[in-house]
């Protein structure tokens, strides 16, 4: 029996991410079960308002994932600094203060290793930095909801999860691949293999349509990459030429993978699985014409019974998709074989 006064600790695996315009959120009971999502939109509603609809909207959770959307952490590549595991995130501190905005005491970081081989000679690490506001504003919304926040996840992160999933589904186990998603202006651009994240980089987004099907003259290429990018350095210079012609994003794969191959030649991509919302078939079709690789939908949703019926607008669900990834970080992998 359940006391009216004893704390009800819920159940499920939640997902969530907080925007300026409101809070979506995926969750699941468990492996295979059908999935429940939402947006609870803010309005003009007063801070404690907003928390009360949420709380009569989502359902409660035993588990909960916060995911960062991705304009909201800074993410950079550097060469691990030689010191011990524990004085890890000190010393990245100091490695990036010249490439992150804002000042280094406002911000969160934590750093995550690539490619863990012990045959690598020089190792890097990932460093993923978020303003103290940023992580100050998630886990107090968590906490006003009457969730216990377990992590907090980015961008990169989740996509790797999803990547990840799809690839083992797919058939293709530790394969190195690739994966392109859409978010808003931007899309992210994920290498993985054997699970773990090894390379991401954010390009501009434009669209497909008529600017892709027949693309007019591109912008000639930035040499220097955005503080929040992976840092290419001067290999991003080298790779296919802008002949006017081509879409900017497929330049941009093109040099990407070039990349990939010199840095990893041991590694050849399996393919690119892609998302894009309702212009994924266009898009596609395109890359399958430009690249000259295996392209395919990432089709995340059929990892989650439900998904499509839980969230039948598809605007809505492809903002939603980046939380399948978070649902991820604690339920098995794959949920379901994709058809």
């Amino acid at each position: 029996m359940k006391w009216p006064w004893q704390r009800d600790n819920g159940s499920g695996t939640l997902a969530f991410s907080s925007t300026d315009t409101g809070l979506g959120w995926t969750r699941v009971d468990r492996a295979g079960a059908p999935l429940q999502c939402g947006f609870v939109a803010r309005g003009g509603d007063s801070p404690a308002d907003f928390l009360r609809r949420v709380r009569d909207a989502v359902p409660t959770p035993r588990e909960v994932t916060a995911v960062l959307p991705l304009p909201a952490a800074q993410w950079l590549r550097i060469d691990a600094p030689a010191v011990r595991s524990e004085e890890l995130r000190a010393a990245a501190r100091w490695h990036i203060k010249e490439y992150v905005e804002g000042p280094l005491d406002e911000l969160t970081l934590d750093v995550m290793e690539v490619d863990t081989e012990p045959t690598r000679v020089t190792k890097q690490l990932f460093v993923v930095a978020a303003t103290n506001r940023v992580i100050r504003d998630t886990t107090e919304l968590a906490r006003g909801a009457g969730w216990e926040l377990g992590a907090i996840d980015a961008a990169e992160t989740v996509q790797r999860n999803l990547q990840c999933a799809v690839v083992a589904a797919a058939g293709l186990g530790p394969r190195a691949s690739a994966a392109l998603m859409v978010h808003g202006t931007q899309c992210l651009l994920t290498f993985c293999a054997d699970g773990e994240l090894f390379d991401t980089r954010r390009l501009e987004w434009e669209g497909t349509g008529e600017r892709l099907e027949t693309p007019g003259p591109a912008t000639p290429a930035d040499g220097a990459p955005e503080l929040d990018f992976v840092d290419y350095g001067a290999e991003d210079d080298a790779g296919p030429a802008d002949d006017g012609h081509t879409p900017r994003i497929v330049i941009e794969l093109q040099r990407s993978f070039d990349v990939w191959e010199r840095s990893w030649p041991d590694r050849p991509l399996a393919g690119l699985w892609v998302e894009a919302g309702e212009e994924t078939v266009a898009l596609v079709a395109l890359l399958r014409r430009a690249l000259g690789l295996r392209v395919e939908a990432l089709d995340a949703a059929a990892l989650f019974p439900g998904f499509v019926q839980a969230c039948p607008d598809a605007a809505q669900r492809q903002a939603l998709l980046p939380l399948l990834g978070g649902l991820l970080r604690t339920l098995p992998v794959p949920l379901r074989a994709a058809t």
